[in-house]
């Protein structure tokens, strides 16, 4: 499945991305929301890779030819970012939803789903740090990242994850 491969070989890729826009950033609240992210993505990636393995989708080793991404200031990184997750939730992963479900790969369905409901809620948080931060106004600074499904939400971890429905001991938080 050549969408698969590619979702990964982009989520590592983003994944880096994200991890040297928290680096270069000086803003405590960026570099927590961008290692979320960043995090997220791997999360991503690792259940793309498992899926392949366990549910024997493909038989090409999943591997990803990670680039150097161009990192600006915290403006342009974000631009970056939400240009990023704009693409996967929007072509990419639909994309590889509509193979998974011709293919009537159930479990590859039920986590590209996660994923993209993952995907649109980090496009929010990188819209509303973006609109924030060139309008002068303070930025989320803590993040919580589900670790069963790659979900982030800011300020406060919720009770159950609105993705996967885990747990509040599940989130890892970011501050």
């Amino acid at each position: 499945m050549d969408a698969l491969s590619k979702a990964y070989d982009y989520d590592i890729n983003s994944s880096f991305a994200y991890a040297k826009f928290s680096a270069a950033s000086k803003n405590k609240a960026l570099i927590n929301l961008f290692q979320a992210i960043s995090d997220s993505k791997s999360w991503h990636a690792n259940t793309l890779y498992s899926i392949a393995v366990e549910e024997r989708i493909t038989d090409t080793i999943l591997k990803a030819n990670v680039l150097n991404p161009a990192v600006g200031n915290d403006i342009d990184n974000l631009k970056s970012a939400l240009s990023m997750t704009s693409y996967e939730y929007g072509e990419m992963y639909p994309k590889l939803l509509k193979t998974a479900d011709k293919d009537n790969q159930k479990e590859a369905v039920n986590v590209i789903n996660y994923i993209i409901k993952a995907e649109k809620s980090n496009n929010a948080l990188l819209t509303k740090a973006l609109n924030n931060l060139e309008n002068n106004k303070p930025i989320d600074d803590k993040y919580y990242l589900c670790e069963t499904c790659g979900y982030v939400e800011a300020n406060e971890s919720p009770d159950k994850c609105p993705i996967c429905g885990r747990d509040k001991q599940l989130f890892i938080e970011y501050k």
